[in-house]
Order: C-alpha cells, then sequence, then structure tokens
C-alpha cells in the first residue's frame, strides 16, 4: 500500500504550550514533526490531541495566526519552521 499523496493541515495540541500547526502526509508523521519541533525548542510534548484539516482562521488571531508560516507549506507552520 502506498502512502497518500495529499498534504494535511493538522493542529496539534500539548500540555504547557498553545500548540503546533502541522502541515504533513499522515498524523503519524504530524506528531513527528511536532515532537521535533519541541525538542528544538526545549519543550516537553505530552501529547493532548490532534485535529486534522484545521481551518487556521479558527486559531488564536493575536497569537497564532500573526506569526506562523504558510499553512499549505510541509512542515511546521506554527511556530513558524516551513519557510
Amino acid at each position: 500500500m502506498s502512502r497518500c499523496d495529499c498534504l494535511t493541515r493538522y493542529w496539534i495540541v500539548v500540555e504547557d504550550y498553545i500548540g503546533y500547526g502541522v502541515t504533513a502526509y499522515s498524523e503519524s508523521e504530524a506528531v513527528k514533526l511536532a515532537r521535533e519541533a519541541a525538542n528544538e525548542f526545549g519543550k516537553d510534548f505530552t501529547l493532548v490531541s490532534i485535529t486534522p484539516n484545521i481551518d487556521v482562521q479558527t486559531l488564536d488571531a493575536g497569537h497564532v495566526l500573526p506569526n506562523m508560516g504558510p499553512p499549505s507549506n510541509h512542515g511546521v507552520w506554527f511556530p513558524m519552521l516551513n519557510l
């Protein structure tokens, strides 16, 4: 079975952090990328929830939206790491 070549936007909530925005080929890849971002920032990664196909307009307009990368690009777009 081959992997879908479709990208999906995910919002990943973890304990003690606002969340991670990730565009990935699968949920497992999204979690892996978010975990790597947490490690890069020296943050713990205790998964709380994952929302696939997140509408970015529903995210925090004061903090997330002005500080995110393009959610159509593969990788972590909040915090902005996918440029």
